[in-house]
Order: structure tokens, then C-alpha cells, then sequence
């Protein structure tokens, strides 16, 4: 059993009961609809995605979205680590 916290369709789930946090179930009740227009290899990476992790489109959508901001994220943050260790 793994030690940190497991998702569930992007939820962090209680270890113990295997049932989203209170915290997260509120959280992903507040969803809203965002229509985009993405290039054609975009859209075929994230067809292949769904169809390879058996999710749906939204769920897959919603992951690749969070994977890409958790990586800008942590990509600005070295940069101002970076930053202020050379000053």
C-alpha cells in the first residue's frame, strides 16, 4: 500500500476508505464548461491518451491539464530558486 496519498479521477483519496477528502469532493464539484480550439496532433495525442488509460475525454483532458500546469509551475520555481541563489 503505497504511502502517499493515491488520485481517483484527479482526487486525492483517503488511504484508509478509499473515499475522496472533503476537501477535494468540494473542490471538483466546482467544474466549469471551457470550449477550446486545439491543433489536429493535440487533439490525436489526447484521443490516444483516453483510449490507452480507458478514461473519458474530460477526465483525460482535465489530467493533461494539471500535469502541464504542475510542470510550469515547478519549472518557475527553479527558475526563482535559481535566481536568487546567484544573487
Amino acid at each position: 500500500m503505497p504511502l502517499e496519498p493515491s488520485t481517483r479521477d484527479g482526487l486525492e483519496t483517503d488511504l484508509l476508505r478509499g473515499l475522496p477528502s472533503r476537501e477535494n469532493e468540494a473542490e471538483a464539484q466546482k467544474r466549469s464548461e471551457l470550449k477550446v480550439r486545439i491543433p489536429m496532433h493535440m487533439h490525436v495525442k489526447l484521443h490516444s491518451l483516453r483510449i490507452l488509460r480507458g478514461q473519458s475525454l474530460s477526465s483525460t483532458v482535465e489530467a493533461a491539464l494539471a500535469d502541464y500546469f504542475d510542470r510550469r509551475i515547478s519549472a518557475t520555481q527553479a527558475g526563482t530558486e535559481a535566481g536568487a541563489a546567484s544573487a
